[in-house]
C-alpha cells in the first residue's frame, strides 16, 4: 500500500490540532505532570492515525506499534515519577480491556471492524486504563456512541447503505479523548453518589 500524500494545508491543520490537544493534555495533567509527554505522544499519534484512517480505511500497525510502545514506557515512568506504580498495572490491564472488546465484536460481527481497530485498542486502552479501568469503558462506550450518531446522520442523509464502509479509527480517537478529558471526573461524580 502506498502511503497516502499530505498538502501543507493538511500537515499545517493536523500540526494545529495536535498542539491543541497536547494543550488539553498540558492542562488536565496539571497535577500529574510526568504523565503530560506520554499523552502528548498519545495525541498526536491520535491525529495521525485519524487522518490515515479517513483516507485509506486502514489503521497502519506501525504507527500502532510505535505509539503503543513509547506509551508504555512514558507511562511507566509518569507512574514512578509520581509515586503510584500500580498505575502501570492498571494500563496494563486497560489495554487488555480494550483489546479484548473490540476482538470480541471483530469476531462476533463477522469483520465489521477491521483487524487494525482491534490493533489499534490496546494503544488506546493503554492510556485510558492508566486513569483506570472505569475510564476504559467511558472512552470505548463514548467511541460507539460518536460512531452510531455519524452512522445515523449518514444513513437518514443517503450518504451511505448498511453496506458502506467507515473508517472507525477517528470514533476510537474521539472516545480515548473524551474518556481522558471527562471520563475522571464523570468517576468522581458518580462516586460520590
Amino acid at each position: 500500500m502506498r502511503a497516502p500524500t499530505i498538502s501543507g494545508r493538511q500537515a499545517a491543520t493536523a500540526c494545529v490540532v495536535a498542539g491543541l490537544l497536547c494543550v488539553l493534555m498540558a492542562v488536565r495533567f496539571v497535577d500529574t505532570p510526568a504523565a503530560i509527554p506520554a499523552y502528548c505522544v498519545f495525541m498526536v499519534v491520535l491525529v495521525v492515525q485519524t487522518w490515515i484512517d479517513l483516507r485509506t480505511r486502514r489503521l497502519p500497525r506501525e504507527i500502532t506499534n510505535i505509539g503503543l510502545g513509547l506509551g508504555g514506557v512514558l507511562l511507566s515512568v509518569a507512574a514512578i515519577v509520581g509515586g503510584e506504580p500500580e498505575r502501570i498495572a492498571m494500563a496494563v490491564l486497560g489495554a487488555a480491556m480494550a483489546l479484548v472488546a473490540l476482538g470480541a465484536i471483530h469476531r462476533v460481527g463477522g469483520g465489521r471492524f477491521g483487524e487494525g481497530d482491534v490493533r489499534f485498542a490496546p494503544l488506546i486502552g493503554l492510556h485510558l486504563g492508566w486513569l483506570g479501568p472505569a475510564v476504559v469503558v467511558i472512552g470505548l462506550f463514548s467511541a460507539f456512541v460518536a460512531g452510531s450518531i455519524v452512522g445515523v446522520v449518514l444513513l437518514v442523509g443517503r450518504r451511505a447503505t448498511m453496506h458502506t464502509m467507515v473508517a472507525f479509527g477517528p470514533f476510537l480517537s474521539f472516545g480515548a479523548v473524551a474518556g481522558i478529558v471527562v471520563g475522571q471526573p464523570f468517576v468522581d461524580l458518580v462516586s460520590v453518589r
